[in-house]
Order: C-alpha cells, then sequence, then structure tokens
C-alpha cells in the first residue's frame, strides 16, 4: 500500500474517531516504523527556524540585558530593547530565501518517515511555544538561544505591555506565515499542515511578565493582569483565526504540536502556569481564558504538562470545547500509562474527553486490561509510541481490535507474539513495577 493510500484511510478512521470514539473498536494508536538507510541529511532539527531567525536579528547579544530584567526587584524591573516591528520582509532577501528553503528539509524529512496506524505527519513552522508572545508589538518577546532549546522570557515593565495587540508587521509574524504558505504549497497533499506552537493567553503574560512576578501581579496588581490578559486573548484568537484560514484553503483538517490529525480546526493551548496557581488565581486568571482559547475551535485540544497541573482537571473537564488532553508525566516521572496516573486517565475517559498517552508497546496491554476490569471504555485513548519496527506493530493492531473480554482475560500473553514480553514480565519485575504500584498520590479534587 502506498504511503498516500495509507494515510488517506488513517484520515477515515480518524475522522471516523472524532466523531464517535467507539468508531475504531480500539484505542487510537500514533507510531512510525523504523527504516533502514535514511540519510542523514533528512534529519530534521525542531529550533531550526527560530534558530535563524535569532540570529538573524541578533537576539543572543541582548542576554545580559534579558537577564538583568529576570533578575530585577518587582518594583524596578528596567526597560528593554523594544522588538522590531512595522516592517516589511523581503523574502527574496538571500538570507530570508535561505530560511524559506529550509521547508524543503523539513518536508524531506516528514517523507522519509514511515508514518504506521493511525499517525499522519503534521508539517508546522515550529517557532516555538514563545511564538504567539513575539507577535505583540514593539513590547513583545525577544527570544535567545540556548543548549538545546529557545529562551522567550521577556521581563517588561508594566508600562510597556499597555498596548498588547497582534503585530502582522512582526517578522516571526512574517516568517511563520510564509513558511506554512510555503509548506502547504510546496508539500504532498497527504502530508498534513498544522499550526505553530500556539501556548495560551496566560502563559504569553507569563512570557511578558517573568513566573514570580505574575504570580505577585495576580495578587497586587490584579486589575492590570486582567486587562492584559483580555487583550491578549484577542491577539491569541486572531492568530488562530488567521493561521486557520491558510491551512484550510489548501487542506482538509489541521493538527498541532501534540501530534495528531483532525478534520477541522484543531489548535493545542496550554497553561504551563497552573503549576503555580492557587484556585482562586486558577478561576479569576486561567480557566476563563483557557474557554476563550478552545471557543472557536472544531476539535480543542490541550497540553496538560506535569503532576503540578493536575489539581485543576476538573476545572479543564468540565470546558464543553474540550475534546482531548495531551498527557505529559514531565522528566524522571514514569510514563502515560503507569499507575500513579490511572486516577487521572479514569476521570478524563469518564468525563467523556480523550486523551493522549505516551508509553511502548509492552505496557500497553496490562492497561488495557485494567481499564476494563474496572468497566472504564479504553477507544477514548490515543497512545503514541513513538519509533517501532514494522513487525511489532502489525501484530499489535489486532491484538488491539480484538474483543474486549480478550483485553480483560487473566492470560492476556496467550500467543507466541506476547511470549517475550511474558518472560519479561517474570524474569524483570522491576520494569513493570509502575504499573501495579503506585508511591506517591496525586490529588484530583483541589479545585
Amino acid at each position: 500500500m502506498g504511503i498516500a493510500t495509507s494515510l488517506r484511510e488513517a484520515r477515515n478512521r480518524l475522522r471516523d474517531w472524532w466523531s464517535d470514539p467507539s468508531a475504531l473498536g480500539r484505542p487510537v494508536v500514533l507510531c512510525n516504523c523504523v527504516k533502514g538507510g535514511n540519510s542523514r541529511g533528512k534529519h530534521w532539527e525542531y529550533f531550526t527556524y527560530p534558530n535563524m531567525i535569532i540570529k538573524m536579528l541578533g537576539n543572543d547579544k541582548l542576554k545580559p540585558q534579558l537577564r538583568a530584567a529576570q533578575d530585577a526587584p518587582y518594583h524596578d524591573i528596567p526597560e528593554l530593547p523594544k522588538a522590531p516591528t512595522g516592517i516589511k520582509l523581503d523574502f527574496d532577501e538571500p538570507a530570508n530565501a535561505a530560511l524559506l528553503a529550509k521547508v524543503k528539509h523539513q518536508v524531506d524529512a516528514s517523507n522519509a518517515s514511515s508514518p504506521h496506524a493511525d499517525a499522519i505527519p503534521i508539517l508546522r513552522s515550529q517557532a516555538g511555544p514563545g511564538f504567539p508572545a513575539c507577535c505583540l508589538g514593539e513590547c513583545s518577546c525577544i527570544p535567545t538561544t540556548g543548549p538545546g532549546t529557545i529562551w522567550y522570557e521577556t521581563v517588561r515593565p508594566w508600562k510597556e505591555l499597555e498596548y498588547i495587540e497582534l503585530d502582522r508587521t512582526s517578522p516571526w509574524w512574517q516568517f511563520m506565515v510564509a513558511i506554512t504558505r510555503k509548506q502547504l504549497e510546496n508539500s504532498p497533499k497527504h502530508l498534513a499542515v498544522g499550526f505553530p506552537s500556539m501556548q495560551g493567553t496566560t502563559d504569553i503574560l507569563q512570557t511578558l511578565r517573568g513566573t514570580q512576578n505574575l504570580l505577585r501581579d495576580m495578587i497586587k496588581a490584579k486589575d492590570r493582569v486582567t486587562r492584559a490578559l483580555d487583550k491578549i486573548s484577542v491577539a491569541f484568537q486572531e492568530t488562530v483565526s488567521r493561521f486557520w484560514d491558510l491551512i484550510r484553503a489548501k487542506r482538509e483538517g489541521s493538527g498541532s504540536f501534540i501530534g495528531i490529525w483532525a478534520p477541522g480546526n484543531a489548535p493545542s493551548i496550554q497553561c504551563d502556569a497552573l503549576a503555580y496557581l492557587g484556585p482562586r488565581q486558577f478561576k479569576q486568571f486561567a480557566l476563563p481564558y483557557i474557554i476563550r482559547d478552545l471557543e472557536n475551535a472544531d476539535f480543542g485540544t490541550y497540553h496538560l504538562d506535569g503532576p503540578g497541573a493536575i489539581k485543576f482537571l476538573h476545572g479543564l473537564l468540565e470546558i464543553p470545547n474540550l475534546d482531548l488532553i495531551q498527557w505529559v508525566e514531565g522528566y524522571g516521572n514514569p510514563d502515560g500509562v503507569a499507575l500513579r496516573w490511572y486516577p487521572l486517565v479514569r476521570k478524563v475517559l469518564e468525563a467523556g474527553k480523550r486523551i493522549i498517552l505516551y508509553t511502548s508497546i509492552d505496557r500497553i496491554p496490562h492497561f488495557m486490561r485494567r481499564l476494563n476490569q474496572d468497566g472504564v471504555d479504553p477507544r477514548g485513548v490515543v497512545f503514541n509510541i513513538g519509533n517501532i519496527v514494522d513487525f511489532e506493530i502489525d501484530e499489535f493492531l489486532p491484538w488491539l481490535e480484538a474483543n474486549p473480554e480478550t483485553w480483560k482475560a487473566g492470560k492476556w500473553y496467550d500467543d507466541d507474539y506476547w511470549q517475550e514480553y511474558a518472560e519479561i514480565l517474570e524474569n524483570e519485575p522491576e520494569r513493570y513495577r509502575d504499573l501495579d504500584a503506585c508511591s506517591i498520590d496525586i490529588d484530583l479534587q483541589y479545585d
């Protein structure tokens, strides 16, 4: 079967699944098969675009000033240089043209992958999560490079944040629009094109004020915080609308950094600031804006990052336009199917929402068995199992599509395929201990 046909069938399955999670008769599975012979030249570095833009703008020379603002006392934050604005980029200029030429490398890297099961490659402009904060006028974020990452926090005094609005003359805006257009025009139709990383309204303000300052603002300057969030929310929705207009003119559906295709407008948002907020701050400065950010989505997806954000799960699950949660367990924690997170997964599914979990193929049967024994329908789960070899997924999907009674069975390693994992379970009990033991309770009642 050719790649275009395979991806067309995957789209059909996902279209049905978004309409009814029971349509597939199994959970969704996202994975790539490992192919031999891929050249090193087809590897794609995630931060290629922002690294090039930062170099062109000369942002890294401002690191000492940005650091000084981050370390400044709350009442003595220095003014920072203005972000570039009011310019029109010439994409025939060699440096700008060189950046757009990288789209071909990104497309080649996507074509070199071998998506399997329900995975659909999604091209994105990948400016990083701080992108919207870079497009708010002359007092926007000024990103700089770090070891293997991009730093976005640009701490500005309040007087610089009085006139927030979407700035389409920002170089970041112009580059991301141009990249998205080129992806739509120069990639095969079977590749999806998605939104840049969109962050979320509260996180954007956190980028522009700094975490500690914003927490203090929420106590000492509530009106200022609310006014700024209201303006950022408008800019956020304009950004989503603009990119969706670009995408839907050339493609069916969209996607985001969470990696699952949907047959409509499907931006993903986040509010990593939740980890630092109490219940009152959540209800005043986070939840209303998460609701607004998802207001116009056909398929609302949310990036839930780390144990610190779990305390507000109940409030998130009450959002009508929230369809799916991407659970990211955080560095050093057990993966998404570990028993530690089972109350979270169960609560999401029983609320009628969907959830993405990151795990490996050998850990899924035990998890499926637990859900079914508890009477929880697992078909709203998306398992992202990363890179695998093709024979594994060819054997695994038929097992996953089996009758639910098979999932519940006491002998769920009942054929040659699972024998290897049965032996591991017997001989290496520590490898799977977190599937049956939970050393730390998680609080789902804090909100």
